[in-house]
C-alpha cells in the first residue's frame, strides 16, 4: 500500500491530466449522442438565440429569466458557426471546475492522494456530466463558484498586499458576474460577515479586518452596478415567487414540487385564488397580486400548520439526497447514449451519488472535524459555504435535484474525499457507541430510499416510469 501511495505521489500530475481527460472525453461522449434539447425551462435559453439573432438583442432579465447565457450561445452559434461549440465549451468548463475543486482538495488538505479522489468521484458522477449537454447555467455557476472558492483560501492566506488586493478584486468581480446567471450568492456578503465575527471570537484579527472589507466592498460594488443598471435589469420587471410559493406548501407535486404536476392540486390553488380575488376585489390578476397571494399563503400555511410546514422541509431534505434520478440528466442520457435502457440509466445515476452520501456517514468523525475547524479558518469559512448552499437548496425554496450539483461537487466531495484520506475503519469498529449510530444511520437512510423507489415504481408509475418511456422512445 505504502508503494502505490509514493507512485500515485510522484505521479500525480499524469495521473490527475489523464482523469481529467477521461472527465472531458465522457462529457463530449455523453453530448455527441445528445438528441434532446428542447425541454423544460431550457427550452426559453435556446430561444433567446434566435431571438437575439432576429430582433438583435433581448433584455438581460425577463421575469425570472436571465439571459447571458442566450448571448454566449448566439456567439457560438452565430458568430463560430456551430452551437456544438457551446457544448463542447460547457463540457471544457465542467472539467475546469474538477481541476479547480482538486486544487482547493489539495490546498484544505495537504494531500494530493484527496485531490485525485476528488477528480475521480467528480468522473463517476454522471449527473454532474451529463449537465454538460443541456443549454443552461449550472456548469458555468459551478465553475465560477469553485474559483471564488479557490480564491477565497488564498485570500486567507496572502502575505504580499498586492496579492491579497488583487484576489479581493477578483472576488468581488467574480461574485457579481455570477448575477448574469444566477442570483444564488445575492446573501454571500452576510456570510462573509458572519465568518469576519468567528474569526473575531477565534481572534483571528487580520482576518476579521480583510473580510470585513470584503464583504462592504462587495456590497457597495453591487449596490452601484444595480442602481446604474449594469447588472441585468429591466424597467417593470417583476419577478414570480413560484420558486418560494412551492417550497414552502404543499400545492407542489408530491410535496415541494417546483409545478402542481398532479390535477387536484392544480384545482386546490385555482380554487384558493379565486376566492383571495373575491375578498380582494380584483378583476384582472397580475403577477404582483399573484405574488402577494402566493406569499399569503405560505404564512397561512406555515400558522396555521406548522407540524405540516417543518415536515414538508424535512421531506424536502430526505429529497435532496434520495434516490430518485436527477430529471434533466435522466433525459438527456436515456434518450441519447443510452436510449431506451431506463433501469440502466436510472442506476448509472443513482448508485454513485448514493455511494458518496452513504461514504460521508460511514467516514464521518466529529472529533476530526471539530478540531479542523477550530485551527483552520480556510475550512471554517468552506463550511459555512457549505451551510449557505444546503440552506438555499434545501430549504429557501421548491425541491429540484439539479440542485444539489453545486453541494456535492464543489463542497461535499471534497470533503468526503479528505474524509476517505483520514478514515480508520480499525477504530470505528472498536468504538460500538460510533458503529451502532452509524448503523442506525444507514439502516434509516435505506427505509427512507426504499420508501422513495416504492413511491416512484409503484404509487407514483405514471408520473415517472410513463414520462421515462415516452421520452427514450
Amino acid at each position: 500500500m505504502g508503494k502505490l501511495t509514493n507512485y500515485i505521489e510522484k505521479h500525480c500530475h499524469i495521473i490527475l491530466a489523464s482523469i481529467l481527460l477521461i472527465n472531458y472525453s465522457i462529457r463530449l461522449l455523453i453530448y455527441f449522442n445528445t438528441t434532446l434539447f428542447y425541454f423544460g425551462d431550457y427550452q426559453a435559453y435556446l430561444n433567446g438565440i434566435d431571438l437575439i439573432k432576429e430582433n438583435g438583442s433581448v433584455p438581460l432579465i425577463q421575469g425570472n429569466f436571465l439571459y447571458l447565457n442566450s448571448y454566449i450561445g448566439y456567439f457560438f452559434k452565430c458568430v463560430l458557426g456551430n452551437i456544438d461549440w457551446y457544448f463542447i465549451f460547457n463540457s471544457l468548463l465542467g472539467t475546469a471546475t474538477s481541476f479547480f475543486v482538486y486544487l482547493i482538495t489539495v490546498k484544505l488538505s495537504k494531500n494530493p492522494l484527496a485531490g485525485l479522489l476528488t477528480v475521480f468521484i467528480h468522473t463517476l458522477y454522471l449527473e454532474f456530466l451529463a449537465f454538460s449537454s443541456i443549454f443552461y447555467t449550472p456548469i458555468i455557476m459551478m465553475f465560477l463558484l469553485s474559483v471564488i472558492l479557490y480564491l477565497l483560501i488564498n485570500f486567507i492566506e496572502a502575505k504580499n498586499t498586492r496579492f491579497y488586493v488583487t484576489t479581493g478584486l477578483l472576488i468581488i468581480t467574480l461574485v457579481n458576474l455570477t448575477f448574469y446567471f444566477k442570483c444564488e450568492l445575492n446573501y454571500f456578503w452576510i456570510l462573509l460577515i458572519l465568518f469576519a465575527i468567528l474569526n473575531i471570537i477565534n481572534k483571528q484579527n487580520k482576518i476579521f479586518i480583510r473580510f470585513t472589507l470584503l464583504a462592504l466592498l462587495l456590497t457597495l460594488s453591487t449596490g452601484a452596478l444595480k442602481h446604474y443598471h449594469i447588472l441585468p435589469y429591466n424597467e417593470g420587471n417583476i419577478i414570480s415567487n413560484d420558486f418560494v410559493f412551492f417550497g414552502h406548501t404543499l400545492y407542489g407535486g408530491d410535496g415541494g414540487d417546483g409545478s402542481f404536476i398532479y390535477k387536484e392540486n392544480e384545482e386546490c390553488y385555482n380554487k384558493a385564488l379565486k376566492e383571495y380575488k373575491e375578498q380582494n376585489k380584483i378583476e384582472n390578476l397580475s403577477r404582483t397580486d399573484r405574488n402577494n397571494f402566493q406569499m399569503e399563503e405560505i404564512k397561512k400555511f406555515i400558522t396555521q400548520h406548522p407540524f405540516k410546514w417543518i415536515y414538508l422541509q424535512g421531506y424536502k431534505f430526505c429529497r435532496f439526497f434520495g434516490v430518485v434520478p436527477e430529471s434533466s440528466s435522466f433525459k438527456i442520457l436515456v434518450s441519447g447514449i443510452l436510449k431506451g435502457k431506463i433501469i440502466l440509466t436510472s442506476l448509472l445515476l443513482v448508485i454513485p451519488f448514493a455511494f458518496m452520501v452513504l461514504l460521508i456517514v460511514i467516514t464521518f468523525n466529529t472529533k476530526k472535524v471539530i478540531t479542523v475547524l477550530r485551527i483552520k479558518p480556510t475550512v471554517l469559512l468552506i463550511a459555512l459555504i457549505l451551510l449557505y448552499y444546503l440552506s438555499a437548496s434545501v430549504f429557501f425554496g421548491q425541491y429540484q435535484e439539479r440542485y444539489r450539483m453545486p453541494l456535492m461537487v464543489c463542497l461535499l466531495i471534497p470533503y468526503l474525499s479528505w474524509a476517505i484520506s483520514k478514515f480508520n475503519y480499525k477504530k470505528l469498529i472498536k468504538n460500538k457507541i460510533e458503529l451502532f449510530i452509524k448503523t442506525t444511520v444507514i439502516i434509516l437512510i435505506l427505509i427512507i430510499w426504499s420508501s422513495q423507489t416504492y413511491n416512484a415504481l409503484v404509487v407514483h408509475k405514471d408520473r415517472y416510469i410513463g414520462t421515462a418511456k415516452s421520452i427514450s422512445k
